[in-house]
């Protein structure tokens, strides 16, 4: 059994039972799970079963997805009782209640529609590069942290500048 039980501010709101392997999440009223709130992006994120097993993947690039409260840069699974962050709401997982998650292993879905599920091999290949950050795609927060220390660094090197141009200036208005 398994369903996402979503919170709005601390509070249950909704409980959405998962009988489908891909469940695409966001604003957009095409998504299988519509959070409608401009804090979530139109196609904001996707969970997949595979192996037997959930993997939530951020498919905005403008909007974070926190699992537990920390980035979920790459393709990242899911344990029971875990808490996806997504804009205001907060999905936690339940595999104790819900639909039985035998549905999900069984043939009975024709197609998935345009929506990809991950292949194990494309599952460890993320893995893989989160074991290596420098390989890893960075956060939006890491690229935002990046230019405020490269503006911070600019603004410095023009301080220095100005507090040079003061220096000569004051040495030549005092040798006339």
């Amino acid at each position: 059994m398994a369903e996402l039980i979503i919170s709005l501010k601390g509070r249950e709101i909704q409980k959405f039972p998962l009988t489908q392997r891909v469940v695409k999440i966001g604003r957009s009223q095409a998504s299988d799970l519509a959070l409608s709130n401009e804090s979530v992006s139109r196609d904001h994120a996707r969970l997949s079963f595979v192996n037997r097993s959930f993997f939530i993947e951020q498919v905005s690039e403008h909007n974070l997805v926190l699992v537990n409260g920390e980035p979920c840069l790459h393709p990242l699974e899911v344990q029971d009782g875990d808490r996806m962050q997504m804009g205001k709401y907060t999905l936690t997982l339940s595999k104790l209640t819900g639909p039985s998650l035998g549905l999900l292993d069984g043939d009975d879905f024709g197609s998935i529609g345009a929506t990809e599920v991950l292949s194990s091999i494309d599952i460890n290949r993320y893995a893989q590069s989160a074991e290596s950050p420098e390989e890893s795609p960075r956060s939006l927060e890491q690229i935002r942290l990046e230019k405020v220390q490269s503006l911070e660094s600019k603004v410095l090197w023009l301080k220095l500048a100005l507090l040079l141009s003061l220096v000569v200036n004051l040495y030549f208005l005092f040798q006339l």
